[in-house]
């Protein structure tokens, strides 16, 4: 957004005048906000109607209470993009002081509260990993219903606060609706840990994870190999055991109902440990892939923090440091730009990431 105090201008763009402020809509940043909104809608939407209309296990898990609570904050964030695009559309905030605190709220509780769940997330993975008893025992649907209660009503608590403190500050004509964080400045630093501590937090443990996850990966492959082994010699002791049995004399052995005595038990046991053993190959696959997943969420997570969320906290420290309009409004936009991007990709990413809820999509679009 750009403006000048001035009533001229030798651009060749078409100005819209507010008092002595000159302002020159976008609309190509307006289809931008646009069509961000409804790639966050649509995999919002379409990740919490599966959740809603699925009774699946994999689906009812504690891990889904987390993701359920990002879809809904990613909603929050698809009507302030709507919101974004009147802006855009007109150059400057029309809507109020009202509104556009509004919107404000939706934008810091929704990033809030996303970030915050991020870090749920990556604290579950960190308690599966390195406590898994205390995990298998205290990790239930209450915890994680529990968890995300607190990071909600502690979200909404600290930004309602903070925009209260901003309020007066706003003040029209508003020619970006942004938080005035150098009017709020002490409020803003207490602030701070509501958005950096999650995203340093999930940078600095992701390496940690990763080495753990590649030492349980290896444990693993040891113990299948270990084990493929012993059923290989299991498996060698029976059918010698079984070529033992044909090879006997013949001799006539009956059961008390005149039938002759089963002679094919051995093989009976077999087949008994084959079925036996290919449950425990499917358990095993399917546990695999269940880890694999998991991490894979948690990388994406981490992809977040570093490549969307560390900007935006830089320029949210430096706002706080630095002397008032140290930063102009168009590096506040596109910060908040890219951090969008991040929100657009978020709900997809976790459809991608977590066969069950991608299958249970599938069958909705089916219909």
């Amino acid at each position: 957004m750009n403006w000048t105090n001035n009533g001229t201008t030798d651009q060749g763009l078409t100005n819209v005048s507010y008092e002595d402020h000159i302002y020159y809509p976008n609309t190509f940043q307006a289809w931008v906000s646009a069509l961000q909104g409804f790639i966050i809608f649509a995999g919002a939407g379409l990740g919490l109607a599966a959740y809603l209309c699925s009774s699946a296990a994999e689906l009812c898990s504690p891990f889904s209470y987390y993701i359920i609570n990002i879809f809904l904050a990613d909603l929050m964030l698809a009507v302030f993009e709507s919101l974004m695009v009147v802006e855009k559309y007109y150059g400057h905030w029309i809507l109020g002081r009202t509104t556009c605190t509004t919107a404000l709220f939706l934008f810091l509780c929704g990033e809030g509260v996303v970030g915050n769940i991020h870090f749920l997330v990556s604290l579950n993975r960190t308690w599966a990993m390195f406590f898994p008893l205390h995990f298998r025992r205290n990790n239930t649907k209450r915890t994680a219903a529990g968890l995300c209660a607190q990071v909600w009503l502690g979200t909404v608590v600290a930004i309602s606060v903070w925009l209260s403190f901003n309020f007066p500050y706003v003040v029209e004509p508003i020619g970006h609706c942004r938080l005035q964080v150098a009017a709020v400045r002490t409020v803003s630093i207490i602030m701070m840990p509501v958005f950096v501590t999650p995203t340093i937090f999930i940078i600095a443990i992701y390496p940690v994870l990763w080495r753990k996850h590649q030492a349980q990966r290896r444990i693993r492959e040891n113990m299948q190999m270990e084990k493929g082994q012993h059923q290989s010699i299991s498996t060698i002791g029976t059918t010698f055991g079984r070529r033992s049995i044909m090879h006997r004399p013949s001799v006539a052995c009956q059961d008390d109902d005149g039938e002759t005595a089963d002679e094919d038990r051995p093989v009976s046991h077999a087949a008994a440990g084959g079925h036996e053993q290919q449950f425990s190959r499917a358990r095993t696959a399917r546990q695999k892939r269940q880890n694999m997943n998991n991490f894979l969420v948690l990388s994406w997570i981490s992809f977040c923090a570093v490549v969307f969320w560390s900007p935006m906290v830089w320029y949210a420290v430096g706002e706080v440091a630095f002397p008032p309009r140290y930063f102009p409004d168009s590096s506040h936009s596109a910060v908040v730009l890219w951090v969008s991007c991040s929100t657009c990709l978020d709900p997809w990413m976790f459809i991608v990431t977590m066969p069950p809820l991608r299958k249970r999509i599938r069958q909705l679009l089916r219909l």
